[in-house]
């Protein structure tokens, strides 16, 4: 079994009151351009994928477009969501049911 494993992209962060969007887009598409090259079998994201129990709808859109992109890239990759203490667990839930239609 071959499995990527990355953690605390929070986004929504702020940096001296400056957005960190691009820095975390440009990071998410490395990504999914590392499940294409790599191709893991599971892709484990373990923690703080927010930086705040109630980020941002920019944040959060964020975060469901690098879901739809990577099911839409590797649709039998198997992804793995952990909460970390800056996540709010039913937030996390909340794309199951789309991830799964």
């Amino acid at each position: 079994m071959r499995l990527l494993h990355t953690s605390d992209w929070h986004l929504g962060h702020t940096l001296r009151d400056q957005p960190r969007a691009m820095e975390h887009a440009l990071f998410l598409g490395w990504l999914l351009e590392r499940l294409l090259v790599e191709r893991p079998d599971s892709l484990l994201v373990a923690g703080d994928i927010y930086d705040s129990a109630n980020p941002p709808a920019s944040a959060q859109a964020m975060f469901y477009r690098f879901l739809s992109a990577a099911r839409r890239l590797r649709p039998d990759l198997d992804l793995v969501v952990i909460g970390g203490n800056h996540d709010s667990a039913a937030r996390l839930d909340a794309p199951h049911p789309l991830l799964e239609a």
